[in-house]
């Protein structure tokens, strides 16, 4: 004999009424079936048309449905859950509930639309109504449940809708778009378990979700949902193509190259927000660790036909997201320093070494820091070729760089800094053939002679004693393309027998106090051997004007 009792919950049906609609009554019931949170290993949906139950891929929405049927294989539930906001499945991270308010917020939700519903499981049928109370003068209506004990056995559980309304359908017709589990065409592409080391190789892995959106047997526990990067196919054309999942189910379109499916806890239990900066963490991981070719190809080829535009994937690898070092972000790459006065990374070298065309430094940082085995290097290398580097914002360096053979990328920023970060050189980097135009003392003005002239003054002015210093001219820095390269006033170098000297810039003898400047600079990196930052150069300059302000003060008793 049948038994019935009445279930009264705390909620009333104003509770969250903003938020949820028919949509999320159907993907919060389809979340409740799935096999992460039934403990099954399948989800059945039918309609029924004409008497007959109608499997949910192969039932015609545009026809008569007097029922819908979602159901599971799963353990079942007691029907005392309906009464209190509590989940069973809040510890299992890949269960999709974990706050305990679904079937309350389904049922409150179907009632505020005038849907028919039932819950089924083990023993028992509920069927929600709504109980209308004075409280304090408000007239509130209490969500309730009539539960009827009917002997029966029922394995899993069971939802159904009496006569759904046509927004149910359609809502219900969009479900392969928002479910994975219930998508036939979707593809994973990379999955966090294959990411990608130097110290793992390419091990393939088998995953828990594979079992389940596969039609296979239950899957193993896990204690992660593993995130995956996917192609969800177009399935509707009204629909966003790309998507953002948790944990199989949709939360919203997102502006980016692919879809993904990411195993984030903080979202909100109404499934409509999550916090950006985890998400964009997660997709960074992704993308850093993905192995997959087609993946890391198109997120280049966009990367570079549109480096402006602001995909989720550029985004993700910004790194002023999570920290404030974000090195070269929006302003492109700056390369190393060059010191003004002509002598890069403020070594003083000669000048035979200054003018060959590869820089050993970056070779050397390629081996020390690099992964040149990482995919996205050969992806950028089988994309664009062995000589291709990340182009400059200096229009000048490119073609600097197209003149030695190189093939500057354009990219966007933020993947650009990554490849540069992993060993891709850019063009900044490359060390162009260079070459001083000397000019002959013969050819010098008389008044250029009479700046000359006064070097040995400077000198023991500055050192305190005298010192023979050769001095020449020189009028300008150039490319072998034939390029001046700009705010080089001077340089001090040596040949290959070891003689030094100080080069000045021709049209820095048109002002005594500027020649003084530059040639005081190069003095110090002639008499140190120092470069601009050492502590050895910046020692000298300081004794140095130590010794001016001495002289200064001499002169003035005279």
């Amino acid at each position: 004999m049948a038994e019935t009792r009445n279930i009264e919950t705390s909620l009333t049906l104003d509770y969250r009424k903003n938020v949820w609609g028919i949509e999320r009554i159907v993907l919060d019931t389809v979340s409740n079936h799935l096999p992460s949170d039934s403990s099954g290993s399948m989800i059945s949906i039918w309609l029924k048309q004409g008497g007959e139950y109608i499997d949910f891929h192969e039932a015609d929405f545009d026809k008569p449905t007097e029922e819908v049927i979602f159901e599971d294989n799963g353990s079942g539930y007691d029907a005392g859950l309906l009464s209190v906001l509590y989940s069973p499945k809040s510890a299992d991270a890949l269960s999709i509930g974990q706050f305990g308010e679904g079937l309350k917020l389904v049922a409150a939700a179907a009632l505020r639309n005038r849907l028919s519903l039932e819950y089924r499981s083990r023993n028992w049928r509920a069927i929600p109504y709504k109980k209308i109370e004075v409280i304090d003068h408000y007239q509130l209506a209490r969500l309730c449940f009539e539960v009827i004990l009917n002997g029966d056995q029922l394995e899993g559980s069971r939802t159904v809708f009496s006569n759904p309304s046509p927004e149910f359908l359609q809502e219900l017709r969009k479900l392969p778009e928002k479910v994975l589990a219930l998508n036939n065409t979707y593809r994973e592409l990379h999955n966090e378990l294959n990411n990608y080391s130097n110290n793992q190789g390419f091990e393939t892995h088998f995953t828990p979700q594979h079992a389940v959106l596969f039609g296979m047997k239950k899957p193993r526990k896990s204690t992660k949902y593993n995130s995956r990067i996917i192609d969800i196919g177009v399935v509707n054309d009204a629909y966003p193509i790309n998507s953002l999942f948790v944990k199989g189910v949709c939360i919203k379109g997102i502006s980016s190259i692919f879809s993904y499916d990411l195993g984030l806890e903080n979202v909100s239990p109404d499934r409509i927000h999550l916090d950006h900066e985890d998400f964009l963490k997660e997709i960074e991981s992704l993308l850093k660790g993905c192995t997959n070719s087609e993946v890391i190809e198109a997120v280049l080829k966009k990367a570079n036909e549109n480096p402006q535009s602001g995909y989720d994937e550029f985004n993700a690898f910004n790194p002023s997201k999570l920290r404030s070092d974000n090195f070269g972000a929006q302003t492109g790459f700056s390369g190393f320093c060059r010191d003004p006065y002509g002598d890069q990374f403020g070594l003083h070298n000669s000048e035979a070494t200054r003018n060959k065309k590869k820089i050993d430094v970056f070779k050397d940082l390629n081996e020390k820091f690099h992964d040149l085995n990482n995919p996205w290097v050969l992806a950028f290398k089988r994309l664009y070729g062995e000589n291709a580097v990340l182009a400059s914002k200096d229009i000048n360096k490119n073609k600097d760089a197209e003149s030695m053979d190189y093939k500057p990328v354009i990219l966007n920023d933020f993947v650009g800094n990554y490849l540069h970060s992993l060993g891709i050189m850019s063009a900044d980097e490359i060390d162009l053939d260079q070459e001083y135009r000397w000019v002959g003392l013969e050819d010098l003005t008389q008044a250029e002679h009479n700046i000359l002239a006064r070097v040995p003054d400077i000198t023991k002015i500055i050192l305190g004693y005298e010192l023979p210093v050769e001095v020449r001219i020189f009028t300008g820095l150039f490319t072998s393309s034939g390029r001046e390269i700009e705010n080089v006033p001077g340089v001090q170098t040596m040949q290959h027998d070891g003689t030094k000297y100080i080069g000045a810039k021709r049209s820095i003898l048109a002002s005594f106090p500027e020649f003084a400047n530059t040639y005081v600079h190069e003095l110090g990196h002639y008499v140190t051997g120092a470069g601009d930052f050492e502590r050895k150069f910046v020692d000298f300059h300081v004794d140095a004007l130590t010794k001016l302000m001495l002289y200064l003060m001499e002169q003035q008793k005279q």
